[in-house]
């Protein structure tokens, strides 16, 4: 038999070692303990969404641009460049370019656009460009 129970209070020590004592009595255990860790539950879920939009709502309101924010929001602190950031980046030029909520929409000449735009803006920005990888070490299309 499998028995799986969540104990996440200190104060149900009592309960776990009666269930153990329980359990024992009807024979040898194996234990196993993995610690829970909570996810975000689905309001704060929904507070998040709704959060986000209210925040921007307020600053397109105020004219404030995604630059302007940004620029001001990371002054002070660093913060590491993400493949999720880069990606964010790239459905962004993909939505202005082609009107394309999602990069999985791009036709194959469109991704190639936007690859081409992103990669000559970052150049100019930091120096670095980067190849458009493919298997076999060539650029893919």
């Amino acid at each position: 038999m499998k028995y799986e129970v969540d104990f996440t209070q200190i104060d149900q020590l009592d309960s776990v070692e009666t269930r153990l004592r329980e359990l024992l009595k009807k024979g040898p255990l194996h234990i196993k303990v993995t610690s829970l860790k909570r996810k975000r539950t689905l309001p704060q879920n929904a507070a998040l969404h709704l959060y986000t939009e209210m925040v921007a709502q307020k600053m397109n309101g105020a004219g404030i641009t995604q630059r302007e924010l940004v620029g001001k929001f990371k002054e002070g602190f660093e913060l590491p460049v993400t493949c999720h950031m880069i990606k964010d980046i790239f459905r962004e030029v993909g939505k202005e370019m082609f009107k394309k909520d999602s990069t999985a929409d791009l036709l194959t000449t469109e991704m190639q656009g936007v690859y081409k735009i992103v990669d000559q803006r970052i150049g100019e920005i930091t120096g670095i460009l980067v190849d458009w990888p493919s298997r076999d070490g060539g650029i893919a299309q």
